[in-house]
């Protein structure tokens, strides 16, 4: 995500998943995603909520095969069962979406989410996470520096929400023209060691 005074979007996925990327208003995007071992457990959707604002929302399951990837689609489906109750707070999406999944998932199966919301026009970007990588913010005019974007949070599915809901932090971060924000899949730790 890099605010600009123009935008444009383009994703290249080589996993068969596809979404479509919503023109956002000052706006670059571009998405990258490769599965390096077959079924991967890797999900990301960008959508425009009801407000206006925008939604992105980047997650992976744990685990192996058929379990997984079934897990992958129930983790999507109910991330877009609360966005109309969850509005445009991330912490309480991944709050409502939490207590699902650890009713429906076994014991193998857990799910790392970022979900964030980019206010283009106030140039805001709100975003909590639940076990995923923090996203790193650049800024080139700042000579690139690199600041990974933390905040705490549980994965979702292990905790019926006692621990969950007080750990989960939501941020609010303010964007600079030219700031570009890089979300890593838990996937590609795993490879590097």
């Amino acid at each position: 995500v890099l605010p600009s005074s123009t935008s444009s979007s383009q994703y290249r996925v080589e996993s068969g998943m596809e979404t479509v990327i919503p023109d956002i208003p000052g706006v670059e995007t571009a998405l990258f995603l490769r599965s390096v071992h077959g079924l991967a457990g890797d999900f990301f959707d960008v959508f425009q909520l009801p407000s206006g604002l925008f939604g992105f929302l980047f997650g992976d399951v744990a685990g192996e095969g058929q379990n997984t990837a079934m897990a992958v689609e129930m983790a999507r489906s109910l991330i877009q069962i609360h966005l109309a109750a969850a509005g445009d707070s991330p912490a309480k999406l991944l709050k409502l979406v939490n207590r699902d999944l650890f009713k429906a998932l076994d014991s193998k199966n857990f799910a790392s989410v970022l979900y964030a919301v980019l206010n283009p026009e106030k140039r805001q970007y709100v975003f909590a996470r639940a076990g995923y990588p923090p996203t790193l913010l650049i800024n080139p005019s700042h000579g690139g520096v690199c600041t990974p974007l933390a905040s705490e949070g549980l994965v979702l599915g292990v905790d019926n929400g006692e621990v969950f809901d007080v750990s989960l932090e939501e941020k609010i971060i303010d964007l600079k023209v030219s700031d570009l924000l890089v979300h890593v899949s838990p996937g590609v730790f795993s490879l590097t060691g």
